[in-house]
């Protein structure tokens, strides 16, 4: 170790060769560690990687690993396990669906702490939803969502752009007041976009062949 100051193992930067402190005739250095603590540590110790903190890092891990066995089997602990497992494991009934066409689970989700951390705890009645429904499982294309606004948000929803908006037949429907089932019939039908979204549902059966 010829400049310590320009060496750092894991946490700790050597900064003073103490020399050799015991029988084993290994040099030894005293480290500061990130968190600001000392520790004197055999140089074998820190080229091999066996010592990487004062201590604080085996404290977190343990840590982490308290949080994340308290959460086993909580709901949103299995919602985390089912994302996994469909994008990771061929075996998974779903797999075709989401790992099969490419939709993968963020490295950093990998880890459950921190997925909980960027998601909070799953809301009761509520499911994790991908904005983009082409996106992957990250921070920022995912959300809690209901029932109700997962299914509008489904990849196979049709979307219909009209004065000047694009939205799903079930948002237009909210938006008009016309019966989804009939404006779905509208489009399939081959109606004008905008007359299909503007007359009113019970003038349906006057203009049977109107398109």
């Amino acid at each position: 170790m010829k400049s310590a100051m320009q060496n750092k193992y894991g946490r700790l930067t050597p900064v003073k060769n103490i020399g050799a402190i015991n029988k084993s005739g290994h040099l030894y250095w005293e480290c500061l560690c990130d968190c600001g603590n000392k520790k004197v540590v055999s140089q074998p110790n820190l080229r091999s990687g066996a010592v990487l903190s004062c201590g604080c890092l085996q404290k977190e891990r343990a840590a982490l690993a308290k949080k994340t066995h308290g959460n086993s089997g909580t709901s949103t602990y299995e919602t985390w396990c089912s994302m996994k497992k469909r994008c990771n494991n061929k075996a998974s009934k779903d797999w075709a669906q989401y790992g099969g066409r490419g939709i993968a689970v963020c490295p950093r989700w990998e880890d459950f702490a921190l997925f909980l951390a960027d998601m909070g705890d799953k809301p009761a009645n509520m499911t994790l939803d991908r904005i983009d429904p082409n996106g992957n499982y990250e921070p920022g294309n995912c959300r809690w969502a209901t029932a109700t606004e997962q299914a509008r948000n489904k990849r196979t929803n049709v979307k219909v752009t009209a004065f000047g908006k694009t939205k799903t037949l079930p948002e237009w429907s909210d938006e008009t007041g016309i019966n989804y089932k009939c404006l779905a019939k509208r489009i399939r039908s081959g109606w004008p976009i905008e007359k299909a979204l503007t007359l009113p549902s019970r003038s349906a059966t006057l203009i049977t062949n109107l398109s």
